[in-house]
């Protein structure tokens, strides 16, 4: 049958689940993560699987865990019939830890701010560079505005539906599984697939 795997490479208030049923493995690696990036320690955690398999719940699970530990956890989700509208769970993401404290409002690059309310008088433009200068300093804005959420207490940020992601997104999600390897912050993605995951 079909297996899901979790890999490894904040709602403001509490989340009332049902327990989760068989999945003690992955709940496992799940308080694994949580409790080294109460130590500091961040990652990367992928949660892949079929469609049906129980990768939401899961996902939903780690955040009540994370809650359970104080740390914060901030949630984007990517939708198949918006997979050209670019950036959109960071947009989520970024909207919701605005919601939380407008803290680091003005490392949030204009072509984003445009879709964040009140956000566009204090934001400046990516510099007109080409295209990839141009990405890169976008993704390194927000890198910094993650850090810094990050060095103030533990964050977990989850982006839903990975598979359904523009492009542009998902070279963001690596760009800060990369430069935030120091920071306490564990990325989780939720990704379709046949099957596997793995930690990193």
């Amino acid at each position: 049958g079909a297996e899901l795997a979790v890999e490894r490479t904040p709602l403001r208030t509490p989340i009332q689940i049902a327990p989760l049923v068989n999945r003690e493995a992955e709940c496992r690696v799940i308080d694994a993560c949580l409790d080294q990036l109460r130590a500091g320690q961040g990652g990367v955690l992928f949660i892949e699987g079929p469609a049906g398999i129980g990768k939401t719940r899961l996902a939903r699970e780690l955040v009540a865990r994370a809650q359970q530990r104080a740390i914060r956890a901030l949630v984007g989700s990517a939708y198949e019939v918006e997979g050209a509208i670019a950036y959109s769970p960071f947009v989520e993401i970024l909207q919701a830890a605005l919601q939380e404290s407008p803290a680091g409002r003005e490392l949030i690059p204009a072509e984003i701010a445009s879709v964040l309310p009140g956000l566009v008088k204090d934001s400046r433009p990516v510099p007109n560079s080409d295209p990839r200068a141009a990405q890169t300093y976008l993704f390194a804005a927000i890198a910094e505005f993650l850090r810094q959420r990050a060095a103030s207490s533990p964050l977990v940020v989850v982006l839903e539906n990975c598979h359904a992601a523009d492009r542009g997104s998902l070279e963001l999600l690596h760009f800060l599984g990369r430069r935030l390897q120091d920071a306490a912050l564990l990325l989780v993605g939720t990704f379709r697939n046949d099957g596997a995951a793995t930690r990193e």
